[in-house]
């Protein structure tokens, strides 16, 4: 989705530069016609014109279908490329709860051991994605999976102020993410209480098998395309009309040629009528 709004943005850019271009052009030449004095003036106006807040919203009101176009266009594209072109993947999550062995003891080492554990629960992280866990996961599993693989699939992180970590596994097929997750959580106890030497750790939620894909969310990019669409054809419309250098009426004129006395007015003769 990302790569798609990248090319799009980039796309209305060089379109703009193009039909800039393409003006000074022909300012260019003109110049070499012989008519350097009117057009130097004229170039000057090309790219140095400001739009008030009324003109920004007359272009908006003179290019409006043309502005719910594009909008409509970022919307079905980041739509249809959403839905059918992105992978879809699937997250399941286990949670592991990892304590200290407490019999016996007091209040206060109770209280210590939590927040010991508590500081642990980083290198209870980095275990769970060690070589040894992963690559037992990877051999029990046996579905072709390297303990690589399987390490670019799982997220890590602590339950905020707990002893509990939070596994989670992303994979496109939900019944991979399911049985990985749940493989983890039934190989990393034994090699962390060897390494850490904890008490003891459990498994606190087993995975379930996802029933929605976690990404790509559809709303989200549908309205990313949306604005993408919008922001651009307003900007694009704006910049064409900064670029437009041609006379729509005696205000106009008067705005542009301040020093030139208006000799008169052609009537509109459909108006007159």
């Amino acid at each position: 989705m990302n790569l798609y709004l990248f090319f799009l943005t980039k796309k209305c850019i060089m379109d703009w530069i193009t039909v800039r271009d393409e003006a000074v052009r022909q300012v260019l030449e003109q110049d070499r016609a012989g008519k350097s004095g009117s057009n130097k003036k004229r170039r000057t106006q090309i790219l140095e014109k400001e739009l008030t807040l009324g003109d920004i919203f007359a272009v908006i009101l003179k290019r409006f279908w043309l502005i719910v176009l594009c909008a409509v266009i970022g919307l079905s594209g980041a739509y249809i490329g959403t839905t059918y072109f992105m992978t879809k993947q699937y997250t399941a999550s286990t949670s592991l709860f990892v304590r200290s062995d407490s019999d016996n003891k007091t209040a206060q080492a109770l209280a210590t051991d939590l927040n010991i554990s508590m500081r642990l629960v980083d290198t209870y992280m980095v275990i769970l994605k060690s070589d040894s866990v992963l690559s037992e996961v990877a051999n029990k599993l046996n579905l072709g999976y390297s303990a690589g693989d399987i390490r670019k699939m799982i997220k890590t992180s602590p339950v905020e102020e707990t002893e509990v970590i939070n596994v989670s596994v992303t994979n496109p097929n939900p019944a991979h993410a399911q049985l990985i997750a749940n493989t983890i959580a039934e190989t990393a106890p034994a090699e962390i209480i060897r390494v850490v030497k904890v008490g003891s750790v459990e498994i606190l939620d087993k995975a379930k098998l996802p029933s929605a894909p976690s990404s790509p969310n559809v709303k989200i990019n549908s309205l990313i395309g949306l604005l993408a669409g919008l922001v651009l054809s307003i900007l694009v419309s704006l910049l064409l009309e900064m670029i437009n250098t041609s006379v729509k009426g005696e205000e106009d004129l008067r705005e542009k040629y301040p020093s030139c006395p208006i000799l008169g007015n052609i009537p509109n003769m459909d108006e007159s009528k």
